[in-house]
């Protein structure tokens, strides 16, 4: 159990409106915060450039790559999207759950200012979801959509609504797709560095869907700046987090 100085201890004003409403307001004033999750790799990868960042199982033992591996991975990355020409207009859908490649793509995809859309696996591995992917398509218009293992997610590859976005797998069997190596070959010709400049606060990295309990999933459109922010809030709030790398 953590100790109570572990947290923050709670600070907040109160008021009560005449309409009967209740306003809490926090007394802290929140750290600073990031203005984009590319701002994060390139801090760690000159601090810890070899510091684990993202780790899976790997057979017997693990496949880890450090920060200074990742940001070079992330750029080249980054070059291959840019240079089939997608932007903020057209998402990238993930429909695999989290993994080393799939947290590559989000952040390169991020670098160069184009929204990434993760969904839940079952809406691609549960032929009775499938309504839900192509509701999800329909509303997104991905350009690329990303999967770990192609002969796993068959089924959904070869739904209607997918036959003209471009498929990107880590696996991709005996299934005629992108596979993942070939976006870590970047692209020499693309300025990284410039569209990672031109990505603000206010961009947009990634868009969430909603549950679609009460009707169709919906996409909540989520910046840099609140995904930045979130983290400082959760450092803020949980102060022994910076004691020492997670």
């Amino acid at each position: 159990m953590q100790r109570t100085a572990d947290y923050q201890v709670h600070s907040v004003d109160q008021e009560m409106r005449t309409d009967g409403s209740i306003l809490l307001r926090s007394n802290h004033i929140l750290s600073e915060a990031a203005e984009r999750t590319g701002d994060w790799l390139h801090q760690w990868a000159e601090t810890a450039p070899d510091r684990v960042f993202l780790a899976e199982r790997s057979g017997a033992g693990w496949r880890a790559e450090g920060y200074a591996a990742m940001l070079e991975k992330v750029r080249a990355v980054g070059a291959a999207l840019l240079a089939r020409g997608l932007d903020g207009s057209t998402p990238i859908l993930v429909m695999s759950g989290n993994g080393v490649d799939h947290g590559i793509l989000a952040l390169a995809a991020q670098y160069v200012g184009v929204p990434i859309v993760p969904v839940a696996e079952q809406y691609a591995l549960v032929h009775g979801a499938h309504g839900r992917l192509r509701e999800v398509i329909g509303l997104i218009r991905p350009r690329m959509a990303y999967v770990v293992d192609a002969e796993q997610f068959g089924e959904a590859l070869d739904l209607d609504a997918l036959q003209s976005v471009e498929i990107v797998a880590s696996r991709p069997g005996a299934r005629t797709v992108t596979p993942f190596s070939d976006l870590l070959k970047g692209d020499g010709g693309i300025d990284v560095d410039k569209a990672f400049a031109d990505v603000t606060p206010d961009t947009v990295g990634k868009i969430l869907m909603t549950s679609g309990s009460t009707s169709s999933p919906k996409g909540v459109l989520t910046t840099h700046r609140m995904m930045c922010v979130n983290q400082a809030q959760l450092r803020d709030a949980l102060p022994f987090l910076c004691k020492r790398p997670p």
